[in-house]
């Protein structure tokens, strides 16, 4: 491929378009791009081309490409669907078929710039892709922390082949400068998840108990629980601790809304649990996928979020909406005072919940941002892409002076 560094400086000067390729492959990582997406398409700098695959194309997951479809992002090239089976191996090749997919992608297209948003596996090797096509790689959502999931190690790996980096917080962009990123390629931008806060139409506590078939008598819980993928237990025990607290008091009498587990190795199993409990329980919803709208519109309702997705630290808070965080699968993220934190274990999530009830929604701050990440991202591209390619690809190693 050759050095089109020359071109990207006619950018800038002719007001041509800067050529942006996104990739999305989960229903977690889309509504936290949806907004960053909406940002691009919306400014006269840019182009934007949609790469499309995973779980977004999975029966199983939701088939969530349905809900891309109508936000009317253009979608350029759509990869392999995830996996039906959820073992090691089937998920190596599955980051491989998706690299090899992607590669054609760019090749096809020849984007300025691929986007990324965090920590995902099969979005190693497709950055991997980009590399050797020698398209530089805006990260999103590096820095962070998350001790208890094989995903830590995916998302610094992709940090540092990373070209520039829109991390949520300055802790955060502390961290990518411990790892010895360059401070000129940092820029904090918050968390693009809470923009949709601004942008997402209100959904009224009636619409939702009549999307979801709720009474909307009792309280109501918001579960989404994935593999630990580093815990010692297993993930059908994992999430059978999570149900005995469910059984229980206060929990068993509210109504309970579960969201899909991801693509990991072991989330069928805990998708098969779900599944039997919600078969033999009439006071609980399953849906695998709910779309950002209904999603937010569930935060904004639910009494109490129970699980160890991101969203909870993320989102959640910005709805008042106490968090009960299980297990290690977060742990090094910030929290804000909602959060409550628990071992995977039935006693004390039980335990945490009764709490949680106790404490009530309750406005609090963010940590995460103010909404504004989209146009933040949008700016930090454009101002990136005033440089020529070959000075953006020519990353340097820079260490922290001392006392940092």
């Amino acid at each position: 491929m050759p050095n089109r560094g020359s071109v990207w400086h006619q950018k800038s000067v002719m007001s041509t378009k800067i050529k942006v390729s996104a990739l999305t492959t989960t229903r977690a990582d889309y509504g936290l791009l949806r907004w960053v997406l909406r940002a691009l398409s919306e400014s006269s700098c840019f182009s934007l081309d949609l790469l499309v695959g995973g779980a977004h194309l999975a029966d199983a997951q939701g088939h969530s490409l349905a809900e891309i479809e109508a936000d009317g992002f253009d979608i350029a090239a759509l990869l392999p669907a995830a996996p039906d089976q959820d073992t090691a191996a089937r998920a190596v090749a599955f980051a491989a078929e998706t690299a090899v997919a992607l590669s054609a992608a760019l090749d096809r297209i020849r984007p300025d710039w691929l986007v990324v948003l965090g920590d995902r596996f099969e979005i190693l090797a497709p950055v991997q892709a980009a590399v050797l096509h020698r398209v530089p790689v805006c990260h999103l959502c590096g820095g962070d922390i998350t001790e208890g999931a094989i995903d830590d190690g995916f998302r610094h790996a992709i940090s540092k082949l990373a070209h520039m980096h829109c991390p949520t917080t300055q802790l955060a962009a502390q961290r990518l400068r411990a790892m010895g990123e360059p401070e000129d390629r940092i820029f904090v931008t918050g968390s693009p998840g809470l923009d949709g806060l601004r942008l997402v139409p209100e959904i009224t506590h009636g619409e939702l108990c009549r999307e979801l078939a709720l009474d909307g008598k009792s309280k109501l819980i918001c579960v989404t629980f994935h593999p630990e993928t580093l815990s010692e237990q297993n993930p059908a025990d994992q999430i059978a601790a999570v149900l005995g607290a469910l059984d229980e008091p206060p929990a068993c009498n509210a109504e309970i809304v579960f969201t899909g587990a991801n693509i990991d190795p072991g989330g069928q199993a805990i998708m098969q649990a779900i599944e039997r409990y919600v078969g033999s329980h009439g006071n609980t919803r399953l849906r695998r996928s709910l779309g950002q709208s209904m999603y937010f519109g569930l935060l904004r309702h639910a009494d109490v979020v129970v699980g160890n997705s991101s969203s909870g630290l993320y989102e959640a808070p910005s709805f008042g909406v106490p968090t009960v965080n299980i297990g290690d699968r977060q742990k090094g993220r910030i929290r804000a005072e909602s959060v409550i934190d628990c071992a995977c274990q039935s006693r004390e999530i039980g335990t945490a919940i009764q709490k949680a009830l106790l404490r009530g929604r309750r406005m609090v701050a963010n940590p995460y941002g103010d909404g504004f990440a989209g146009r933040r991202i949008t700016e930090a591209l454009q101002h990136m892409s005033r440089r020529t390619r070959s000075d953006v690809l020519r990353k340097t190693f820079s260490p922290l002076a001392p006392g940092r």
